[in-house]
């Protein structure tokens, strides 16, 4: 009988296997969340620099994250931080990435499954540009909002949740022939810190309603014909 080593999660990949490119191919067809997966190693890796860098070299940790965060007076000169701004997390909390990525992990591999990979892209992009946008939105409307940064992946989530709930209407319309009613949830207006970050949070669903149009009704397909 051949002596097998025990593993909690048999059917993973080794560490070897990882980045082989053979693994990414078979994960690919599969419909494993290849994207999901790229994306929280990036914003670990990001957020590890940050730390290492805030810790050994405090200047030079301020600015990599200066130079990556979306900050509505400078997002005209510096066009690309819309997207590094998707990929940064406060290096001094563990929470926020912590956070952020345990939400990514529960959502995002659903809906990579049933969107497709490139879809599933396109969306998380349009979600964090919709959140950008939002931001820019905010400045415009307080003299305080153009020097109030935001950076981090929440942007991009909340369209990932806002995609998740047409998903849910759309099985509870095949399965029983209707929707789900979904009640607002409103907030109170806080400072004008926290009422630009919550701008950037929540028109993050305005890339989820673009991605939406573009995309069509047959996003869905593979589930159709599950």
């Amino acid at each position: 009988m051949a002596y097998q080593r025990f593993s909690l999660f048999p059917d993973s990949p080794s560490f070897k296997d990882l980045f082989s490119a053979r693994s990414l191919r078979y994960r690919w067809r599969n419909g494993d969340p290849v994207i999901t997966t790229a994306i929280m190693a990036i914003c670990i890796v990001v957020w590890a620099i940050e730390a290492v860098l805030l810790l050994v070299w405090p200047e030079g940790g301020n600015a990599f994250v200066n130079a990556g965060m979306l900050l509505p007076a400078t997002a005209v000169r510096h066009p690309w931080t819309f997207i590094t701004s998707m990929f940064l997390h406060q290096p001094t909390s563990l929470w926020h990435i912590l956070f952020n990525m345990l939400t990514l992990w529960c959502v995002g591999p659903v809906l990579e499954r049933m969107m497709g990979h490139w879809p599933y892209l396109a969306l998380y992009v349009l979600s964090g540009l919709g959140g950008g946008a939002g931001l820019m939105v905010w400045a415009v409307c307080s003299p305080s909002g153009w020097m109030t940064a935001a950076y981090g992946a929440s942007g991009a989530l909340f369209g990932l949740f806002i995609q998740c709930g047409d998903l849910l209407r759309r099985i509870c319309q095949a399965a029983q022939g209707s929707g789900i009613a979904f009640q607002p949830v409103g907030q109170g207006a806080g400072s004008g810190r926290q009422v630009g970050a919550d701008a950037f949070h929540c028109t993050g669903g305005s890339g989820a309603a673009v991605g939406h149009r573009a995309q069509g009704p047959g996003m869905y397909g593979k589930f159709a014909h599950a």
